[in-house]
């Protein structure tokens, strides 16, 4: 996959010791995973600038064993974000865009595209790390990681029903 992925990979409860154990444990590490990638998904959707919308319409959660990710498939997602743990505010390292990659944008920001070329060469872009700042931001965290121990325990009380 090229673009953007944060995962999210929740580990433990492997010494229990009914039967069922692990495996109750296992899918409330899913659970959880996956609400946690949601939220972190939805709350960086507030914070992508949009033309088109092509990177907030690129996300999406994947799911997995005990884990979840958030993926941006955009092609120019990585660009509009940085790497993971790039600071607000920063820039990109000046460079020069391959020809053609801003026709559009140029064109309906009424700017030739070599001149937006021309300036990103000069002077890089303003890098905007949404999905870094929504994961570190953990809105909602705690409620879900309550609400999944608590739906644990009882599946663990019940005898793994749950």
């Amino acid at each position: 996959m090229s673009g953007l992925s944060l995962r999210v990979t929740l580990q433990g409860g492997d010494g229990l010791r009914r039967a069922d154990g692990p495996a109750l444990v296992r899918r409330a590490q899913t659970d959880l995973a996956q609400r946690l990638a949601e939220r972190t998904l939805a709350a960086a959707a507030t914070q992508i600038p949009v033309d088109l919308g092509g990177v907030i319409g690129s996300g999406q959660v994947a799911v997995g064993d005990g884990e979840a990710a958030v993926q941006y498939d955009a092609p120019h997602a990585l660009y509009v974000h940085g790497w993971l743990g790039t600071a607000p505010g920063t820039r990109s390292a000046p460079h020069w865009p391959p020809k053609g990659a801003l026709a559009g944008w140029a064109e309906r920001h009424g700017i030739p595209e070599f001149l937006v070329r021309r300036g990103i060469s000069r002077h890089g872009t303003e890098l905007h790390p949404f999905l870094s700042e929504a994961a570190k931001a953990r809105d909602g965290w705690e409620q879900d990681e309550q609400q999944v121990l608590t739906a644990l325990a009882g599946a663990l009380i019940a005898g793994g029903s749950g």
